[in-house]
């Protein structure tokens, strides 16, 4: 027996969100780590987390392919972010962030969502755009980057 599988998908209607304030909300998550106070880790976890909703499905490719300026910037705020998040890990293990004890659990808890924001960001939002940019090809329209951004 043979039997062929298809995805269909229907077009997107959210609008391709701007490369350059992406970059920017990014930015500012990296300056609220360093600050690593339990309010700064939870808001640059929010940055990072509105970031990968954003860059999510076709028109997250579409800003991310539309706008190579926007891209670059994205990509360089966005490989700030693990080694800042590494630099707080450990200075949290050194004590050089003050932490109450009572605060512990939800300091845990905020660095478990940047780790998993960062990684959504750099290893799926930015690693699809890169891939079909390489299926596509450079002169491919939004069609195509839709159909590619499906497989």
């Amino acid at each position: 027996m043979c039997g062929i599988v298809a995805v269909v998908r229907r077009p997107s209607d959210r609008p391709v969100p701007d490369a350059p304030g992406l970059a920017t909300r990014l930015e500012g998550a990296a300056r609220h780590l360093e600050r690593g106070e339990l309010a700064a880790l939870r808001t640059a976890a929010e940055l990072i987390e509105s970031v990968d909703a954003e860059l999510r499905g076709s028109p997250g490719v579409r800003c991310l392919l539309g706008d190579r300026a926007g891209f670059v910037a994205v990509e360089h705020h966005a490989g700030l972010l693990p080694p800042a998040v590494e630099r707080l890990e450990a200075d949290l293990d050194t004590g050089a962030v003050a932490v109450a004890p009572t605060d512990w659990e939800a300091v845990n808890a905020a660095v478990v969502r940047l780790k998993d924001a960062v990684w959504a960001v750099d290893r799926d939002r930015l690693r699809t755009a890169r891939a079909v940019a390489d299926l596509a090809g450079p002169d491919a329209g939004p069609g195509a980057l839709d159909a590619f951004a499906s497989v």
